[in-house]
């Protein structure tokens, strides 16, 4: 298991690069708001605070517009 809790925090660490370099950020952004995101953290073991900080923090530093009733 502890290889997959390492696929699922590079994912999400790779996605935050993303968003920071303006690389897929779109992609990005639709990870972190989508199913991928939520599978994830519950892998990981964040909790919806933590979830919540992650997504905030990608909104704050890219260009894609957040959607009605996110974060």
């Amino acid at each position: 298991m502890a290889g997959v809790e390492n696929l699922c925090e590079a994912i999400i660490l790779q996605s935050m690069e993303d968003v920071l370099t303006n690389t897929n950020q779109e992609d990005s952004m639709e990870f972190f708001t989508g199913e991928g995101m939520d599978i994830c953290s519950s892998i990981i073991g964040l909790g919806t605070k933590d979830r919540d900080r992650i997504k905030h923090f990608a909104f704050r530093n890219s260009n894609v517009a957040r959607p009605v009733g996110t974060c």
